[in-house]
């Protein structure tokens, strides 16, 4: 069930659940997902932080970040985007658990994250952050 979707003009929140078809339907005249009868309108950077099991932030880089990591809801983050997360606010759940290091924001929270749709290009630029990220004496 989708609880909430955003677009360049904004969010919609929708507990109960949002209708895939009728949204359509909405955003051909709308323009937008802004103003779907029965939603709740909802900031982008609000929409991350509301409850729900996941989270797909895949549309712009830097989604989350230092600033609102530890408000992420989210059991699952799937990273569609290139770069939705920030170095800053980067996690790896198997090192926090073993490494237990609180000062990063999505590591106290210790939730799972999966990378989708990264093509080679990507693949290589997050291999290079991780190395560039570790701490010193790890390989």
């Amino acid at each position: 069930m989708i609880l909430g979707i955003s677009d360049v003009k904004g969010g919609i929140w929708k507990p109960d659940g949002i209708d895939i078809r009728q949204l359509e339907g909405h955003v051909a005249e709308a323009g937008s997902v802004v103003g779907f009868p029965g939603s709740e309108p909802l900031s982008n950077s609000d929409l991350i932080t509301q409850p729900c099991d996941v989270l797909i932030p895949a549309a712009v880089g830097g989604q989350i970040h230092e600033g609102n990591a530890d408000r992420v809801k989210a059991a699952i983050v799937a990273e569609g985007a290139n770069g939705p997360t920030t170095p800053e606010a980067d996690v790896d759940p198997a090192r926090a658990r073993r490494d237990g290091d609180p000062r990063h924001p999505l590591q106290r929270r210790r939730r799972g994250r999966l990378l989708l749709r990264m093509g080679a290009g990507v693949a290589v630029l997050l291999l290079a952050r991780e190395r560039d990220h570790r701490p010193a004496g790890r390989k």
